[in-house]
């Protein structure tokens, strides 16, 4: 193991993954047969030769567990120092990065579609009621339920994509709900007209974790690579002679290799292009540095340092380079090697303790990589890979409207709902519920009056407001009616409450919380289907099975789960409050506009009898 150590770092191999990974899985062998120590030490030899690659902090997590599983907290700690390592790994936080989207991706659309279909169940009565008006007066009088299943399912019945059925139903359904709902709805299509950006973004994820150039790129800067890796890098060069990051890539694995002159040459053509590159600058000055050259190494490391003055391994090699000329007193006046480790002190000291060798130049100074802002960058760039997997995505959604034109559709229905938003005389010929019944009633009927507008039916209000004294039979009846289409209501609360969170907050009008608890839950759901993530990583270790964390997951679950049903509970009895209290609001309004009603007549009475002189 040490051969391989010293081989890596006499390289330039900042992270060995290949043979880190040959030692973690031989690790997991002997946990299973129960060699604890032994798995130990070799997932402790991983990480010293990929001390930033997470997958060997993990696997000697498991093997401390193994060894003592009373040590938890050992464990915990090294689990957590793999996940601060994985954040700082471009590729396996681009793995993490894209399985995360993708579960957020999912559970979105998914809520969408629980959203429209809460909705249908809840207004259907009315969309019946008016469908039946509608059509009776031009057909045969089919009913109201049959011509409202008609309407509902002629997307259905068109082929079109899940989402673009829902947002018929939103659209539909904004005519019969309430203020929040429609807020709701218009909410949802501005967030679709991102579509096309989130599909592109998902196929950004997807191309990532594939091998590629991207791998090669990343390989080459931050672990170990071969002779096939340079080889793609040239191949794909020839194709694409001013890609500049593969043209840095090849003059670093050029110099790493010993080819000078190669690496000379790629930089200078390099900088012939971005000529205010500190960062080439800096890499062609380490290649006058291996070369002797140090008179220009030190003139090249002072304009680099003229461009960027903050990056610690630029006077970390001028220092260097002082050293080797043997130009003490400026080394001791520029003070390099201080500056350098202000601006980054984990770097020099790691270098100096674990790397550092007079005999070797590629130990001696420090090479800078491509940052991982331009991985991402390259990774978010058009190319026809993407547009493969953007086109194969988007008809699983969107069946109907050409990925082209999907602004355009969002943007369209974004301003055809705010109309129906804010539109007064929109939805005033359709049908409104009773409060109390949930009998159909017409919104233009109660708005012709000129009075209030009534929460209630006239029945309702005569029997539960007015308290009218009518025939025995025909109140028993009506009670009978309500009370059966409460139970009815409760039930579908209930169904809803237990069956899928958050669905119950929506049946009782509390939209934006609800919209919340169905989203969080999609997450759960999809992270339960696809608990190794949708894309997997050859590298990663697979540590996602283990015990402790589908108990915690579990638990978290359940814990969220019956959080959402009390709170259901607690906005049904709210709901119910507010129920009484409109009644109650409505009495008494009834009560002042009868009041007002009878004064008016009284004073009309006076006038008749007493008219003026």
């Amino acid at each position: 193991m040490n051969s391989i150590h010293e081989y890596q770092l006499n390289n330039g191999i900042k992270n060995f993954t290949t043979v880190a990974c040959f030692l973690v899985n031989e690790s997991q062998k002997l946990i299973r047969s129960g060699e604890a120590s032994e798995a130990v030490r070799l997932a402790k030899a991983a990480k010293k030769i990929a001390p930033d690659f997470p997958q060997p902090s993990w696997a000697l997590a498991q093997a401390y567990g193994e060894e003592n599983k009373l040590n938890f907290f050992r464990v915990i700690g090294e689990y957590l120092k793999g996940d601060l390592i994985a954040f700082k790994n471009f590729k396996t936080f681009a793995l993490i990065a894209g399985n995360s989207y993708f579960i957020f991706f999912f559970a979105f659309f998914l809520t969408i579609i629980v959203f429209s279909f809460v909705l249908l169940i809840k207004h259907y009565n009315l969309l019946a009621k008016d469908s039946g008006d509608f059509f009776s007066q031009k057909t045969y009088a089919i009913p109201g339920y049959v011509w409202a299943g008609i309407v509902v399912t002629l997307p259905v019945i068109l082929g079109i994509g899940p989402i673009l059925i829902a947002c018929y139903w939103l659209v539909i359904l904004a005519l019969y709900a309430s203020k929040k709902e429609k807020q709701a709805i218009f909410s949802i299509a501005l967030l679709l007209v991102l579509s096309p950006l989130a599909f592109e973004t998902a196929a950004s994820m997807v191309l990532i974790n594939q091998e590629g150039l991207l791998d090669s790129l990343y390989k080459a800067n931050y672990e170990d690579w071969s002779q096939e890796t340079e080889k793609e890098l040239e191949a794909y060069l020839k194709t694409q002679p001013l890609d500049l990051d593969v043209i840095f890539t090849l003059g670093l694995i050029k110099k790493k290799w010993g080819s000078l002159e190669e690496a000379k040459r790629y930089y200078m053509t390099f900088l012939e292009s971005n000529p205010s590159s500190g960062v080439g600058i800096n890499n062609l000055s380490n290649v006058y540095f291996a070369q002797g050259k140090l008179e220009q190494a030190e003139a090249a490391y002072k304009t680099a340092l003229s461009i960027i003055n903050n990056k610690a391994s630029f006077h970390y090699n001028l220092y260097r380079t002082y050293l080797e000329l043997y130009k003490f007193l400026e080394a001791q006046k520029r003070e390099e090697l201080f500056i350098a480790r202000r601006l980054d002190p984990q770097l020099i000291d790691y270098h100096l303790k674990k790397i550092y060798s007079p005999t070797t130049y590629n130990r001696i100074i420090i090479d800078e990589t491509i940052s991982f802002k331009e991985f991402w960058n390259r990774a978010f760039q058009n190319s026809e890979e993407k547009k493969i997997v953007v086109y194969s995505l988007w008809p699983l959604f969107f069946k109907g409207i050409p990925y082209a034109y999907g602004i355009f559709f969002f943007i369209l229905l974004s301003l055809f709902i705010f109309v129906l938003l804010f539109h007064q005389e929109v939805g005033k010929n359709l049908s409104t519920r009773c409060h109390q019944c949930g009998r159909p009633m017409k919104r233009r009927r109660l708005l012709s009056k000129g009075g209030m507008v009534s929460e209630f039916c006239s029945h309702c209000v005569n029997i539960y407001i007015q308290e009218l004294k009518r025939d025995a039979n025909v109140n028993g009846r009506m009670i009978e009616e309500v009370e059966k289409h409460q139970r009815r209501q409760t039930l579908v609360w209930k169904l809803l409450t237990f069956g899928l969170p958050g669905s119950g907050q929506l049946w009782l009008g509390f939209t934006g919380i609800g919209i919340l608890y169905v989203f969080i839950f999609f997450c759960f759901i999809v992270k339960i289907l696809f608990w190794n993530g949708f894309m997997k990583d050859p590298f990663l270790l697979n540590y996602s099975g283990s015990l402790l964390k589908i108990i915690f997951f579990a638990l978290l679950f359940l814990l969220f789960y019956f959080f959402v049903k009390n709170k259901s509970y607690q906005k049904k009895e709210l709901s119910n409050k507010n129920f009484m209290q409109t009644m109650e609001d409505f009495r008494m309004r009834s009560q002042k506009q009868k009041d007002q009603t009878e004064e008016q007549e009284t004073s009309n009475n006076i006038k008749k009898e007493n008219p003026w002189p």
